[in-house]
C-alpha cells in the first residue's frame, strides 16, 4: 500500500507538477514538498482540504 508521500509524488507527477509548483499551491516551500513526499505529514493532510486536482 502507498504511502501518503508515495501517493502525493504520482499525483503531482500524473499533472505534470513540480514540487516548486505544489509547494506554491499549498503555500509552503519546495523542501517541506519534498519533506512530505519522503514522509507523510498531518500538516499537508490539513492543506489537502483546500487543494484539488481535476
Amino acid at each position: 500500500m502507498a504511502t501518503f508521500g508515495q501517493k502525493l509524488r504520482i499525483i503531482r507527477t500524473e499533472n505534470n507538477l513540480t514540487q516548486k509548483d505544489l509547494a506554491k499551491m499549498f503555500k509552503v516551500s519546495e523542501s517541506a514538498i519534498s519533506i512530505y513526499e519522503r514522509e507523510p505529514s498531518l500538516n499537508l493532510q490539513m492543506k489537502q482540504q483546500n487543494f484539488s486536482i481535476e
